[in-house]
């Protein structure tokens, strides 16, 4: 994708040339067709003053409980007007919503878990101010279209982006294109 990956991919294959040219299926990010800010507010029932933070999920119920407590928490602190949060759930997710259910009804910012088939991460995003994801490819597209990135990382993510990437490190991150933060009080400042 880059050239700190082409440098690493040339150590391990020596024979090969390699180059970085960026991630052609990201054009979209960029290029694509995206539902609007009203268009996305108006399907999902939110005002247009409320600052809206969006939390893309993965597939592990302890990982995404974890993140989204965070950032309720983070949340919570804020002074700013009205907040809310939107979850959008992974494709792949195979938990039941229920096991986030206490999480969102005892929330003191109103939460909403949105279903892919209401509309997508991606579609989505069309109406949000803020991402704070977790090592999401979603939080990638967020900055592709300027709408502000955060990567929460808790002890258990770190433990599974270590065992999906091989490193604790996030890209996107070590760029400087999303804030990265390990605390709900850091999240909180970084809002």
């Amino acid at each position: 994708v880059n050239d700190s990956e082409a440098v690493q991919a040339r150590e391990n294959f020596p024979e090969t040339t390699v180059f970085a040219t960026g991630n052609p299926a990201w054009d979209d990010f960029f290029f694509g067709e995206h539902k609007g800010r009203s268009e996305v507010r108006k399907i999902l029932g939110i005002s247009g003053d409320d600052f809206v933070i969006m939390v893309p999920w993965g597939k592990s119920a302890p990982v995404n409980i974890l993140h989204l407590n965070a950032v309720i928490e983070a949340s919570a602190q804020q002074t700013f007007g009205a907040l809310r949060i939107l979850v959008a759930t992974h494709p792949r997710d195979k938990n039941s919503a229920s096991v986030y259910e206490d999480l969102v009804k005892f929330s003191p910012v109103p939460v909403s878990i949105v279903p892919k088939d209401t509309l997508s991460a991606s579609q989505m995003l069309g109406g949000v101010d803020l991402v704070v994801g977790s090592a999401s490819t979603v939080g990638i597209e967020a900055v592709c279209r300027r709408i502000p990135s955060i990567d929460f990382f808790s002890p258990l993510a770190l433990v599974h982006l270590d065992r999906s990437t091989g490193t604790r490190k996030w890209e996107p991150c070590e760029q400087g294109v999303s804030m990265e933060s390990f605390s709900a009080r850091h999240l909180a400042d970084a809002i």
